[in-house]
């Protein structure tokens, strides 16, 4: 059941952007943030196969770029990458090497350090900013929701109006949209122009 809800939350968000020859008509460009503190150790490997058999597999397609964070003590940028080497069908040089990381972490930090990976973020985003052609999602993969707490406070709050947290059983993942709102109101003025 969960696993459906899972879907059928992914399909909400991405499926206008599908189309019938499994490429979208909007690029993404995703950020994700993975805890690497010892409290993800018991079960961050289930969240990562997760995180590869149900996002990064199916979800990212040529152009796609993401950016992934392991928050630990401190935060560090472990990988950047456009999807652009294809080497089967749907498949990308640059999903083996994400997988091959993401497999790879091994948690260990005090502390899950959001705050320094969401700031890293920012800074990256004000060197390239998104353009409207381009849907900014972010992803946070955590072990538990008080990490969270101080980063949905302040500043951050504005985040939550397009997001959503799946948990699971000793997991959780919170979808951040940050530019959501501009293309769905882009979409609704194309849909009225569409409809004189």
């Amino acid at each position: 059941m969960k696993k459906f809800l899972i879907i059928l939350c992914f399909l909400a968000v991405f499926s206008p952007l599908l189309s019938a020859q499994n490429s979208r008509l909007m690029p993404l460009d995703i950020y994700l943030i993975i805890d690497n503190s010892a409290a993800f150790r018991q079960t961050g490997n289930d969240a990562l196969q997760w995180l590869i058999t149900s996002f990064i597999d199916p979800v990212l397609l040529e152009g796609d770029s993401i950016h992934v964070w392991a928050a630990g003590d401190r935060a560090e940028n472990i990988f950047s990458g456009t999807m652009s080497t294809a080497i089967a069908i749907g498949d990308f040089q640059e999903k083996v090497n994400l997988r091959n990381i993401i497999l790879a972490l091994d948690a260990g930090g005090r502390l899950a350090d959001f705050s320094g990976a969401l700031a890293g973020i920012s800074a990256l985003q004000r060197q390239n900013p998104a353009n409207q052609d381009r849907l900014v999602v972010t992803l946070l993969l955590t072990s538990s929701a008080s990490g969270l707490e101080p980063l949905l406070s302040g500043d951050s709050q504005h985040l939550l109006r397009w997001s959503r947290t799946l948990h699971y059983e000793g997991w959780q993942i919170l979808v951040v949209a940050p530019n959501l709102g501009s293309v769905v109101q882009e979409a609704a003025r194309s849909y009225m122009n569409s409809r004189r």
